[in-house]
């Protein structure tokens, strides 16, 4: 019985994991690594309601290797999370910078004479 809720904690922790990777690739608006979370949250809650059936059932041991891709998956989503946010060129601007040249760009755009003149 402890070595079934050993392995639904894992997969528990594992699909938190990509929940939160999810959350926080949406804020930093990296869409590649949104989707993955996505799709890998759904097949993280695939395996953890896998593991509460066996534990409910009573199977006599734990399927280590549902465990085994529960904690690969995780990993595998986290680490890209990780890597595409400090190797990226595109997210070297700190948030600062970033509402800062959107601000620019946005004065920029309205400082621009109109191309009507007014009263023709």
């Amino acid at each position: 019985m402890k070595s079934h809720a050993l392995a639904v904690i894992v997969v528990l922790l594992s699909a938190i994991t990509c929940g939160a990777t999810f959350l926080l690739a949406l804020y930093r608006q990296l869409a590649l690594v949104e989707v993955a979370a996505c799709l890998v949250t759904g097949v993280e809650l695939y395996l953890l309601s896998s593991s509460i059936g066996d534990w409910i059932e009573k199977k006599p041991q734990v399927n280590a290797k549902r465990m085994l891709i529960a904690v690969t998956l995780a990993l595998a989503v986290a680490l890209t999370f990780l890597m595409i946010l400090f190797w990226s060129p595109v997210t070297k601007l700190s948030f600062k910078q970033k509402v800062i040249s959107g601000i620019a760009r946005t004065c920029e755009i309205t400082a621009r004479p109109s191309l009507v003149e007014p009263g023709e």
